[in-house]
């Protein structure tokens, strides 16, 4: 009995061993434009991992249709999303990237008796790039908006 105890420990820790080896830490920075950190967030996986932290925002529009001649008025909300997502498999070394954020600079002068007209937009902002995998080195990428992404991945 003692024996069978002892190799079941013995499996058991080589393949706790084993999947300890595939685990990967993803680290990220985001920066704006002006070079302020806008974000960091570092987190272990394995294999292939995914992430996100994505809040919705609702803004009270007044949507209008026309059939014909007859036109229809209905206030609602409109739901905007603000903050990030990604993917990442280590072992190719593919990171995906996504930026979601929210221009509502015209939103406080709209008039809600009158029909929305993009007074709130959504902005997304992604990026796809092979990462070299094992560097604790940032490596550098910039998004389409001009923000700034540095990507970490090693074990």
């Amino acid at each position: 009995m003692k024996l069978l105890a002892l190799v079941t420990a013995s499996l058991l820790s080589a393949s706790t061993y084993v999947n300890a080896m595939d685990n990967y830490t993803v680290t990220f920075k985001l920066y704006d434009k002006e070079k302020n950190e806008i974000l960091t967030t570092s987190s272990l996986l394995a294999d292939v991992g995914r992430g996100s932290n994505v809040n919705s925002m609702t803004y009270a529009i007044t949507e209008c249709s026309k059939t014909g001649e007859k036109e229809t008025k209905s206030f609602r909300g409109k739901k905007f999303l603000s903050g990030y997502s990604y993917s990442v498999n280590p072992n190719s070394g593919a990171f995906e990237f996504v930026e979601y954020g929210i221009d509502d600079s015209k939103y406080n002068a709209y008039d809600k008796a009158i029909c929305f007209n993009d007074e709130v937009k959504q902005l997304k902002s992604s990026i796809t790039q092979k990462v070299i995998v094992g560097k604790k080195e940032f490596q550098d990428f910039v998004l389409p908006n001009g923000n700034t992404l540095k990507v970490a991945i090693y074990n």
